[in-house]
């Protein structure tokens, strides 16, 4: 009987906590405990009508009874502020996120809606220097914004998704190199390109190992060499001290390249299909411009022949 009631009550006792865990677990999730993958976390812009974070919510692919955070415009500024342009960040906060957790080494795939000026690929890279691991996220506005403010969010549902904070100086420095990517890509002409540069320039400064800045203003022209990118003076004087500053943190290369794998290969297949369109229409202006020196040779041969008689007949 004794026995009996042993294990009655050690049955009793896994049941009660198996209940517990099931009943309290997603609660825990979100006050200090890890997550797994599949987690998700949405955040909506503090300043979204209810309209608006309806709208969000079925862009976000937000499903029922998801944890929703929210952000602030202060808070998207104590983010961003330090490097990103006031006028960048905006006065309102709307641009929202989603971020769910993925199987370790899965790295960082981003989707975007109504975000202008920040490509999918740039979020990708600064999220990766921030601290952001194996993540599937969605950075959306309900009207185009540039979507640097976004940033914010999207790092606090990272943050809510696994319970765990991230280093203030790696976001400050992800925020830093988001602004840099952006405005390298419009001085080059293609984002994509810069986003490029910059996740080799990084993969290869953290894999030197490296903190001296002429070692590492070598390797930014070394890259930018290899990758047809002319870089001014003033370029690379900010990129070199934009890349000491990754270097700081110390970020592990394997974690890097795992992380950001899927993204090269996403720029790779973008810059590759952009380099065959421009090619195609080089060839067809080269065909139209052959075209057109063949009529002006016939007009020139049929003109000249018309001099010939004109002479004749004087």
């Amino acid at each position: 009987m004794r026995a009996a009631r042993g294990v009655n009550c050690i049955v009793a006792t896994v049941v009660t906590f198996a209940i517990f865990t099931w009943a309290v677990g997603p609660w825990l999730a979100g006050t200090g405990t890890a997550s797994a993958a599949g987690t998700r976390v949405i955040v909506l812009g503090d300043d979204l009508t209810t309209d608006q974070q309806e709208a969000m919510r079925q862009l976000l692919k937000a499903p029922f009874g998801v944890r929703t955070l929210t952000v602030s415009n202060s808070e998207e500024r104590a983010y961003l502020g330090q490097y990103i342009p006031a006028e960048l960040i905006g006065s309102r906060a709307i641009s929202s996120a989603s971020v769910e957790t993925l199987p370790t080494g899965s790295g960082i795939t981003v989707e975007t809606h109504n975000i202008t000026w920040v490509t999918p690929q740039m979020y990708a890279s600064a999220l990766a220097t921030a601290g952001v691991r194996d993540a599937r996220v969605i950075a959306a506005a309900p009207v185009p914004v540039s979507g640097t403010a976004a940033l914010a969010g999207i790092i606090k549902a990272f943050e809510g998704a696994t319970a765990s904070g991230l280093s203030t100086a790696a976001k400050n420095v992800a925020a830093r190199e988001l602004y840099e990517t952006g405005r390298l890509g419009e001085e080059i002409g293609d984002k994509n390109k810069a986003t490029r540069f910059i996740i080799l320039t990084k993969e290869r400064v953290t894999e030197a190992g490296t903190n001296d800045p002429a070692t590492i203003r070598r390797i930014i022209i070394d890259v930018a060499k290899q990758n047809n990118i002319n870089l001014s003076d003033a370029q690379v004087n900010t990129l070199t001290d934009l890349m000491v500053q990754i270097k700081s943190l110390n970020l592990n290369i394997s974690q890097l390249n795992a992380q950001l794998a899927n993204v090269r290969a996403q720029l790779d297949k973008l810059l590759g299909s952009l380099g065959e369109t421009r090619s195609w229409i080089q060839r067809l202006i080269d065909a139209i411009r052959e075209v057109i020196a063949r009529i002006m040779a016939i007009f020139r041969i049929r003109a000249t022949a018309a001099l010939r008689v004109l002479r004749i007949i004087r």
